[in-house]
């Protein structure tokens, strides 16, 4: 549930500084008129201020087109990629995002091209990312994908192998995955993963399959559905395959349907409903929903907000200045599923 704060004010706004002895905090802009801290993540890492630990905050409107590369320890945050209620832009960064730093969290943004994770415990969360997340260089273990929605034609999800242990131990979780190329997949080639409460959703072509080359998988709690045939969703995969709704024959733990999405659920990727009878109500482990919407990591429809953002949901400006003052009314809300 949305806490809603209503806020009236004049022209004033507060701000806080951090002491230098904490983790501190910097607006990123590629608009310079807009007198931001750096005006792309390059800038903010070879800062000297900038230190292991601080928050890049993305503004609405920012798209970072050149190459980012990550390489200290921060957490980058965009105001959301999805529409719904929020009234402000969302931030992109349609250039290559390189990841060498270890603990990386990536939040609230819209990623048009290829994020490479080469460090550990990266974290990528409500965030929508149309290109592929990779790995490479010497590391890349322990990777979260959550709460996001990733759709693509090339692989959306490529990692070293499936008995590699540079991308071994990733986690992926209440995450919308939709594929739309031929000879690419939904997750591939990835050691000893989790991936859990997901809709893996593939079409478009041969050898376009959910899940390819994993190695001691955990794999439960998803809708995986190929929408075309050849039925092949699942191929050259081991591990425990239990408690998905799967239209393929792949154990008998799990929901076997046929190809055709209406049978499970109505409604579109992000806010669907399960139809009466789905084997996905009530079908996870513990009695849980299978899907995006079960676990312990509920995917939230229609915005992609960082927990714990504000957003305006509704702002008045006055139609003029009364005593030298432009009264304004906004309504806050703060994202807190």
């Amino acid at each position: 549930m949305n806490k809603v704060i209503k806020v009236a004010l004049a022209t004033t706004l507060l701000a806080a500084t951090a002491s230098t002895t904490y983790a501190r905090s910097w607006r990123v802009n590629n608009d310079v008129t807009k007198k931001a801290h750096f005006v792309d993540i390059n800038a903010a890492m070879a800062s000297e201020e900038v230190q292991a630990g601080d928050t890049l905050y993305l503004d609405p409107n920012t798209n970072l087109s050149s190459e980012q590369r990550v390489t200290k320890q921060v957490t980058i945050v965009g105001p959301g990629w999805g529409g719904g209620e929020v009234y402000y832009a969302r931030a992109v960064i349609s250039g290559i995002l390189i990841i060498t730093a270890a603990e990386t969290k990536i939040v609230g943004l819209y990623l048009t091209n290829a994020i490479h994770i080469r460090a550990d415990y990266v974290t990528v969360e409500r965030c929508k990312v149309t290109s592929t997340i990779l790995t490479g260089g010497a590391t890349g273990q322990f990777a979260t994908i959550r709460n996001c929605y990733l759709d693509s034609g090339s692989t959306n999800i490529y990692g070293e192998g499936g008995t590699n242990s540079r991308s071994a131990n990733w986690t992926v979780e209440n995450s919308i995955i939709i594929h739309h190329g031929a000879y690419n997949r939904c997750i591939e080639r990835l050691y000893c993963a989790t991936i859990r409460n997901n809709m893996l959703i593939t079409w478009g072509g041969e050898q376009c399959w959910a899940l390819c080359d994993l190695g001691n998988a955990l794999v439960q709690n998803n809708i995986i559905m190929q929408l075309y045939a050849p039925v092949i969703t699942i191929y050259n995969c081991d591990g425990t395959f239990t408690n998905n709704v799967i239209s393929q024959d792949y154990g008998t733990s799990n929901y076997i349907v046929d190809n055709n999405l209406a049978s499970v659920l109505t409604g579109d990727y992000e806010s669907y409903t399960l139809v009466e009878g789905s084997p996905a109500i009530g079908g996870g482990t513990d009695g849980q929903d299978v899907g995006i919407f079960g676990g312990l990591y509920p995917y939230v429809a229609n915005n992609g907000l960082p927990k714990g953002y504000p957003y305006y949901t509704k702002n008045i400006v006055g139609a003029k200045a009364v005593d030298g003052k432009v009264n304004v009314s906004l309504k806050v809300k703060i994202e807190d599923e």
